[in-house]
């Protein structure tokens, strides 16, 4: 079975952007997660626990996981069908 890599992207770009600024939210409430968002931090420049860093990590959330989630059903559906090749007669 073959993924869509363009529904797959979208989808998990959407959800990881939508997490990070949830995230960044939910710790400028209460403090709760804040080791994890100095981590998430260094990975994404300009990411903080305001209101503009919560979109500026809801945007670059996106475009990471969009295109790391196209790259790998890229290859997913590239080995796939290298494999069924082999197998037929």
């Amino acid at each position: 079975m073959k993924l869509n890599a363009k529904r797959l992207a979208l989808i998990g770009g959407i959800f990881w952007g939508a997490s990070l600024m949830i995230m960044a939210w939910i710790t400028m409430k209460t403090g709760y997660g804040k080791e994890f968002l100095d981590i998430i931090t260094s990975f994404y420049p300009g990411y903080s626990l305001s209101l503009v860093g919560s979109f500026i990590g809801l945007g670059l959330g996106f475009v990471d996981a969009f295109v790391c989630l196209y790259v790998f059903a890229s290859i997913y559906n590239w080995l796939i069908d290298k494999l069924s090749q082999k197998q037929k007669p």
